[in-house]
């Protein structure tokens, strides 16, 4: 722990502790901006999980029982109880298999629309992404409507002729 009575620093200057295990300095924050970091830092990762926004305090930030404001944090945040799942995690993500054999597989993904300067004029567009995990061989094509039948003739054309 530590002790600053007396201490004449002024508002600008921070207490540090050093971490043993990582032998890195983390800012001790005063108790009067505990909940107002706990909060900044959950708006700004997003609204992770309890685990992951302590993780991520623990990297910068100390000060006596963080963990368990933080869980008390949580259990008092309306949006976040509304939008919990109540499922357990379900562990790692489990390895990708390894691609044996080439033109076994086929990944797509379509993206858009994106603008292009063409012949003094400007055009908008989608595009059709093919890619081939073993090879790494992409393919990228024009499209012009996200329909179904259309991208299965793109598809057939551009990857299987």
């Amino acid at each position: 722990m530590f002790d600053n009575t007396g201490d004449k620093r002024g508002p600008h200057e921070a207490w540090t502790l050093l971490d043993p295990k990582t032998n890195e300095s983390r800012i001790i924050v005063p108790s009067d901006f505990q909940s107002k970091l706990t909060k900044w830092c959950h708006e700004m990762l997003t609204h992770p999980g309890s685990n992951r926004l302590c993780d991520e305090m623990h990297q910068h930030h100390a000060w006596t029982n963080v963990s368990d404001d933080i869980r008390k944090f949580y259990k008092e945040h309306k949006h976040c109880q509304m939008a919990k799942r109540g499922l357990k995690g379900h562990g790692k993500v489990p390895l990708k298999e390894i691609e044996m054999q080439t033109w076994r597989n086929c990944c797509t993904d379509s993206s858009g629309p994106w603008m292009a300067h063409v012949n003094d004029g400007d055009t908008e567009f989608h595009a059709l992404t093919l890619v081939d995990p073993f090879a790494s061989w992409v393919e990228t094509v024009p499209v012009k409507t996200k329909k179904a039948p259309h991208i299965r003739d793109l598809v057939l054309n551009h990857w299987f002729r």
